[in-house]
C-alpha cells in the first residue's frame, strides 16, 4: 500500500491596506553584490499572471489572481526540483535559463525593491518568510541555506503533534500580516511534515484620495445589460490615461505602486481572451473625469489545471515529479494541487487586498487636452503593480461591484 504524507508549501500572503497610519517594522534588506533586475524574470511573473487570469475568469463572476504570489510558490519549489520537473518549471518562471542561485538572487532583488519602498516612503511593504519543520524531518542543507539567504527565510523546528503547533504558525502569520490573516491553518494532521510560508504586507493610501462628499449611488450596467446601483466615487483631475476605439484606461497611484483600470468598449470576455499588459504602457498625463465604484470581493481558484495547461505537468505526477532537493527523505515528492485565495476592497481612501497561495506536496513510494471620461460603469479589468520593478501584484476583473 502506498504511503502518502502531505507537505503544505504555503508560499505567500499579500495584503494591501489603505486608511491607516501605523507603521510596521520593515523587513531587512538581503545582501546582494552588484546585481540588477533581469527584465525577463519580471516578464515571466507577469506573463504567468496573465495566463492564470485568463484561465480562471469564467465570464460570470468577479475574479482576481496574484501573479507574484504564484511565482513565489513556483520559484521556491523550483529550488528543490530536479530533471524534467525543473525544466518544466523553468519554462514558465525562468525562461532566461538562470541557475538556481541566479534565480534566487532575482527574487531577492524584487524583495529588496519592495522593502526599500517601505524605507523611502510612507507606503509599507513588509515581507517575511519561514520554514516550519516537524521535529523528525530534516530539510536539505543546500535548499535551506539558499532559501534562508536569498528569501530571508527563518526556520522553526516544532513538534507538529503538539496541540500548540497550529497556534504557533497562525500567530506568526497574524503578526506578520498585522492581524489581517488569522487562523489560516485549521489543523495539522499526522501526515504533514513541512510548511514553507511567505507573507507580504502592504499598507498605503491613494496619493489623491476620493472626496467622500462626491460618492453617490449611480447606475452600473452588468454584462447581461441589467442595470444596478453602486456606490460610485467621483473625481476630475489629471492622471495618466488613454483612450482608443477599444478601451478607456487610467492609472490611480499609491506611493510607489499603482492601480491601472481598463474599461473595454466592446465585449469584456472577448477582450480578456486577447488581454496583455501592453495597454498600460501607452498612457498620457491628461485631464480625466473619473467614476469608480467602491467594490469588495473574494475569490478562490484551483490553479492546478491552468498550470498543467501551460506546461507544468511532472510536478503533479506521482510517477514523474522530482522534488528531491527539498527534504532528507528516501521517497519521492509530488504536488497534487496548487490553489490561491484573494480578497480585495477598494474605497475612497485606498485599496485593501490579500492573497494566499498554497502547494500541497505529497510523499509516497511512487516516483490632445480633451477630458477623457474614465467612467467605470460597466465590467472592467484592473492591474495593481509595483512601479519600480514592474511586477504585477494583483490582476482582476469586476463584473458586478455589488457581488462579494
Amino acid at each position: 500500500m502506498k504511503k502518502f504524507c502531505t507537505i503544505f508549501i504555503i508560499i505567500i500572503v499579500i495584503s494591501f491596506v489603505g486608511c491607516t497610519n501605523n507603521k510596521m517594522t520593515s523587513s531587512r534588506l538581503i545582501e546582494i553584490k552588484d546585481k540588477s533586475l533581469n527584465n525577463g524574470v519580471v516578464a515571466d511573473i507577469n506573463s504567468l499572471g496573465v495566463k492564470t487570469f485568463k484561465a480562471t475568469s469564467d465570464g460570470k463572476t468577479n475574479n482576481i489572481v496574484s501573479p507574484i504570489s504564484l511565482a513565489m510558490v513556483l520559484s521556491s519549489i523550483n529550488q528543490g526540483a530536479k530533471d524534467n520537473t525543473k525544466k518544466e518549471l523553468d519554462t514558465v518562471i525562468n525562461s532566461a535559463g538562470l541557475s538556481n542561485m541566479e534565480l534566487a538572487e532575482q527574487y531577492a532583488i524584487i524583495i529588496n525593491a519592495l522593502v526599500k519602498t517601505t524605507k523611502n516612503t510612507d507606503t509599507i511593504i513588509n515581507l517575511a518568510n519561514s520554514l516550519w519543520v516537524d521535529k523528525d524531518k530534516n530539510i536539505k542543507s543546500d535548499f535551506q541555506q539558499l532559501i534562508g539567504r536569498y528569501y530571508d527565510t527563518d526556520t522553526f523546528s516544532i513538534e507538529f503533534s503538539n496541540k500548540d503547533a497550529k497556534k504557533s504558525i497562525n500567530n506568526w502569520i497574524s503578526e506578520k500580516t498585522d492581524g489581517l490573516i488569522k487562523k489560516y491553518i485549521e489543523n495539522i494532521d499526522d501526515l504533514k511534515v513541512l510548511y514553507v510560508i511567505n507573507t507580504l504586507y502592504f499598507k498605503g493610501d491613494w496619493v489623491d484620495k476620493f472626496d467622500k462628499r462626491y460618492t453617490k449611488k449611480e447606475k452600473f450596467t452588468l454584462k447581461s445589460k441589467e442595470i444596478v446601483e453602486v456606490k460610485m466615487m467621483n473625481e476630475e483631475r489629471k492622471i495618466d490615461c488613454y483612450e482608443d476605439d477599444k478601451i478607456v484606461s487610467g492609472e490611480l497611484k499609491y506611493k510607489d505602486c499603482s492601480m491601472n483600470i481598463i474599461v473595454p468598449k466592446g465585449d469584456i470576455d472577448d477582450y480578456i481572451k486577447n488581454f496583455n499588459l501592453e495597454c498600460i504602457k501607452e498612457m498620457e498625463y491628461r485631464n480625466c473625469e473619473i467614476k469608480l465604484p467602491r467594490f469588495e470581493y473574494k475569490v478562490e481558484n484551483d490553479l492546478t489545471k491552468c498550470l498543467k495547461d501551460i506546461g507544468i505537468r511532472d510536478l503533479f505526477s506521482s510517477n514523474e515529479a522530482d522534488l528531491s532537493g527539498i527534504l532528507e527523505v528516501n521517497t519521492p515528492l509530488w504536488t497534487d494541487i496548487i490553489r490561491q485565495k484573494c480578497v480585495i476592497q477598494v474605497d475612497e481612501e485606498g485599496t485593501k487586498a490579500a492573497a494566499v497561495t498554497s502547494a500541497e506536496v505529497n510523499e509516497s513510494e511512487a516516483p490632445e487636452e480633451n477630458i477623457i471620461k474614465l467612467h467605470v460603469n460597466k465590467p472592467f479589468i484592473y492591474v495593481i503593480k509595483h512601479n519600480e520593478t514592474g511586477v504585477v501584484l494583483f490582476m482582476g476583473v469586476v463584473y458586478d461591484p455589488n457581488k462579494n
